[in-house]
This record gives C-alpha cells, structure tokens and sequence, in this order.
C-alpha cells in the first residue's frame, strides 16, 4: 500500500514540474518586441465645411495609396510614411483643386535584441519645419516614437498626427 502511493506522489510532482517548467517557458519567450507594422502618418484636414479630400496621394511612392472611405470628414488615417527619407509628400484633391501636404520627420534606428532585430522610430525634426502646406495653415504636428521599442504595457506603432486647416 504504501509503494503504490508513493508512486502516485513521486507521477503527480513529475506532472506538476512539467507543467510548471512549461508555463515558465512560455511566459519567458514572450517578449515585446514593439510596433508590428510600419509607420504611418494621420492626416486631419479641417475646412470648416464637410468637404473631404476625395483622392490622396504620394508622389514618393511607389504603389498608389489604399483607397479607404474616411468615417470622419477631413481624417486620413493609416497613410504610409517614406521609410527611405526624412520626409514624405502627399498631394489631396478637395473641391476640384490639388494641393500638397509635407511632413518632416527624423529616422532613428536602434538595436533591441537578437530575437527583435533593428527598431525603426520616427522622431520630430532637430531643425527646420515639422510640415508644410501649399494651401493653409499646419494647425498641429505631433510624433509618436516608440522608444526604441521600449513600452510600459501599449504596443502602439510609430506614427505621426497632422492636421491642418484650410
């Protein structure tokens, strides 16, 4: 009797040490390497009016920006940043007339780690303009780094917010 609850003992501890070993494991691995995708920029265009650009493009582009209905009048979101220069131009139709929108930006890139690679961040300019518009005002530029991948808890991507006003 007693052999055959020490062998019950001795096969249940060997299942909890590898239980444990592998939640140990898998919680050890999991590690937060930063943004998951490539920058990009939000663009806010306020007319004062419902009007909204009805085409939005890059000239420093290769492929056409995505076609995306925006929800919110005046707001492009998800616009990709040139990842090659410290800036990126996008030219918006409204009302039948073409306008250009610059955004300035400074790249960095860090090291994080051997699992992680290179970390891309995008910085505000150390000098000259944060953006510039053929047409209005640059209300507002504010950068969202991220931080050489070095979040709290947020796993936020790298962007940049504009908004002008026309």
């Amino acid at each position: 009797m007693p052999n055959a609850f020490f062998c019950s003992f001795m096969r249940l501890t060997a299942l909890l040490t590898i239980v444990g070993s592998l939640i140990v494991l898998a919680l050890t691995g999991c590690e937060n390497c930063g943004p998951t995708a490539e920058p990009l920029l939000n663009l806010s265009i306020n007319t004062g009016t419902q009007a909204r650009p009805d085409t939005i493009f890059s000239p420093d582009s290769r492929n056409p920006l995505p076609a995306r209905p925006s929800p919110t009048y005046g707001i492009q979101s998800g616009l990709p940043v040139n990842l090659t220069a410290d800036s990126t131009r996008y030219v918006y139709r409204l009302a039948g007339r073409y306008d250009t929108v610059t955004v300035f930006y400074q790249r960095k890139t860090a090291y994080r780690n051997r699992k992680c690679g290179y970390v891309l961040d995008l910085y505000e300019p150390e000098r000259g303009p944060k953006a510039r518009t053929s047409r209005g005002k640059v209300e507002s530029v504010s950068y969202l780094p991220n931080r050489n991948a070095n979040f709290l808890s947020s796993s936020e991507n790298t962007s940049i917010y504009l908004s002008i006003r026309l």
